[in-house]
């Protein structure tokens, strides 16, 4: 009987002292982090690591170009892991996505009549929020949007 009670008491206060040494998680633990690349009129390009997958987030770590243009930025866009964000320079003109003429749209090197009326076919179905969706458009892969994304805006 003596033995018995003896093992409970070892096992409980063995349950109490486990359960005592854990360390809490932190909250930076807890949170997931993303990486997000930012290209363009910036003094600091590269990845950076956010815990909250927001641009307000982002934008606390980036450094801007004197010539940067926010202005065609979704400030309230949400973030993927491994996003891009491009951050365009004001000293080169920009065609809205959103509302260039078919002629506007074809002034941009590789964007022929085709492309750009499936553009405007694209934004009359589903208006652009960020640039990169110009992607999601038969034909326009990464490599493409690489070449017209300085031209490119909101």
């Amino acid at each position: 009987m003596k033995s018995i009670v003896l093992f409970i008491i070892l096992l409980l206060g063995s349950y109490f002292f486990t359960f005592q040494t854990q360390e809490p998680l932190s909250k930076e633990e807890n949170q997931p982090i993303i990486t997000v690349i930012a290209e363009g009129a910036l003094s600091n390009p590269g990845s950076f690591e956010l815990s909250e997958p927001t641009m307000e987030q982002l934008f606390l770590h980036l450094k801007l170009d004197v010539d940067a243009d926010c202005s065609c930025i979704d400030m309230g866009r949400t973030l993927l892991d491994q996003d891009i964000v491009f951050i365009p320079s004001v000293t080169q003109p920009k065609i809205s996505l959103n509302q260039g003429s078919l002629e506007e749209l074809m002034s941009i090197s590789g964007i022929g009549q085709k492309k750009a009326e499936k553009i405007i076919e694209y934004r009359s179905q589903n208006s652009f929020t960020y640039v990169e969706q110009i992607m999601e458009i038969s034909g326009v892969g990464y490599k493409t949007y690489l070449k017209w994304r300085p031209y490119l805006c909101l």
